[in-house]
This record gives C-alpha cells, sequence and structure tokens, in this order.
C-alpha cells in the first residue's frame, strides 16, 4: 500500500491497530447498509420479514462478499483473539436489534414471560442466522439457496411467535396474536 511502518505504528500501534479500526470503520458505516432498518425507531416484524428476504437480494448481486465482521471471525477462527471482540459486539447489536423489532410488534403494553421469552430466543436465533446467511453470501451460494434459507428462517420465527402467542392465549383463557397482521405475514410465506 505503500505506507510507511513507522506510520502505521504511530497511528495505529501496529498491524493488529490497524485492524481494529478497519474492524470499528466498518460497524460504524457499513453495518448499518445490512441491518439499520431494525435500528430505526418504527421497526416491526416486517421490517425483521424484510432484513431477512434483503439477504437474497444481496446474493443475487453477485458483488456482496458477505460481511468484514463475520470474514473475520471464520478467517481468525485458529486466533479468535483477533476479532472475538468486533464479533461479540455485532452479535448483540444484532439480537439486540431484533428484540427491539420483535417487542414493537408484541401487541400488549404489558407481554407476559412467555412472549419475552420467545422474543430474546428468536432475537438470539436471527443473530446466529444472520452471520450464517452472510457465510453463505461470502462462500456464494446460489442466490435462491440464500432466499430459501432466509424464507425458512421466516417461517420458523413466524411459528415460534405464534406458539407464544397461542401458550400466552390458553394460559390466559383466551387467544391474543403476539404481533399485528401476524396472520398475513404468516400466509404470505
Amino acid at each position: 500500500m505503500g505506507i510507511n511502518v513507522a506510520t502505521v505504528f504511530s497511528e495505529f500501534g501496529g498491524k493488529q491497530g490497524l485492524y481494529v479500526q478497519a474492524l470499528e470503520k466498518y460497524e460504524a458505516q457499513k453495518v448499518p447498509l445490512f441491518i439499520g432498518a431494525l435500528e430505526r425507531p418504527g421497526a416491526n416484524l416486517q421490517t425483521v420479514l424484510q432484513v431477512l428476504r434483503d439477504f437474497a437480494r444481496f446474493a443475487e448481486s453477485g458483488t456482496g462478499a458477505g460481511c468484514l465482521i463475520t470474514n473475520s471471525a471464520i478467517e481468525f477462527a485458529p486466533d479468535p483473539h483477533r476479532s472475538q471482540d468486533a464479533l461479540t459486539r455485532y452479535l448483540e447489536r444484532l439480537q439486540s436489534a431484533y428484540a427491539r423489532a420483535l417487542s414493537a410488534s408484541l401487541t400488549t403494553s404489558t407481554p407476559s414471560t412467555h412472549e419475552l421469552q420467545a422474543v430474546q430466543h428468536q432475537s438470539r436465533s436471527l443473530a446466529a442466522c444472520t452471520i450464517g446467511l452472510f457465510v453463505m453470501i461470502r462462500a456464494k451460494v446460489a442466490p435462491e439457496i440464500v432466499l430459501d434459507a432466509a424464507e425458512g428462517t421466516i417461517s420458523t420465527l413466524l411459528s415460534a411467535l405464534r406458539a407464544a402467542s397461542a401458550v400466552e392465549g390458553t394460559t390466559a383463557g383466551h387467544h391474543r396474536p403476539i404481533a399485528p397482521g401476524i396472520t398475513a405475514a404468516t400466509s404470505a410465506t
């Protein structure tokens, strides 16, 4: 790159520092392109569904090299300290964004413990699925397979949310949908 080694050390403390700065810049500038919709006010279940379906679009574009944080975690798997902090922050950010969006879709102002547990469980699952979808894009898996994986994730999510709602409805003595329009959302898949 034509950069003096002394400059790298004075600015970043070495190659590791440069790498950490690159990951932090990626988190600040690029991650919002993939999941920004989840982090905006008003994000809800429909936002989650759209974000998952967008992965197929990324795969179809042929230009998606995947996610730098995910790629780094894979590349440095034998030495996880190099990318572990960024990956941990990223997973927490994903889980938090999914949880906020799913929580916004709850129909009651005081959700039950079961509903909150379902949201947390699904948020963790969605964070892991997001990483998996990025790995598939990086590996240049056929777009239709990425779409199938995203749609399978959506189907599992909606089934889990319906089950949480049904359990809550059974315990409360009446059926209460967990999210507005969940019937319409499920019939579309």
